[in-house]
């Protein structure tokens, strides 16, 4: 095999491993359902809200069918906390994302709520990213209309 040959077969290799690398990082960052369950409870984006956490928790869940995200699971953690987690489909230009609503009772009163949203694919640039703020308006809208 001559110089040049081996240089341009290790030039090969060498581009074949940084696209496995690549690949590699694209899956290990995918969303699962099991990794929003595992995921920090304290993660993800926090308001605070002067509501009782049953009426936070059924107003989380009124704004993510309202915003046409399908729920996925609604669990207690404890007696004072409870988390969603609500997925948007996969379609033509989005594989699809998570978001995990977390609500928990700091106080009488006194609800803090967090938004974690993932993109079912990391690499991917048409998801939406960040489902916060349109969960957070819909959410005050609910908790007003409850009185």
């Amino acid at each position: 095999m001559s110089h040049a040959a081996s240089r341009t077969g290790a030039l090969h290799v060498g581009r074949s491993f940084w696209v496995t690398v690549a690949m590699a990082g694209a899956l290990a960052a995918c969303a699962s359902v099991g990794g929003m369950r595992s995921a920090p409870l304290e993660q993800g984006v926090v308001r605070h809200y002067d509501a009782e956490l049953y009426d936070a928790v059924l107003a989380a869940r009124a704004a993510l069918g309202g915003s046409q995200l399908e729920i996925e699971e609604v669990r207690q953690v404890d007696d004072r906390t409870w988390y969603i987690i609500a997925k948007r489909s996969s379609g033509e230009w989005t594989h699809g994302e998570l978001i995990r609503v977390v609500c928990e009772e700091m106080g009488e009163r006194d609800v803090a709520i967090r938004i974690l949203t993932r993109r079912r694919v990391g690499i991917e640039f048409t998801a939406k990213g960040d489902w916060s703020e349109e969960l957070f308006t819909q959410i005050a809208l609910e908790l007003s209309s409850r009185g």
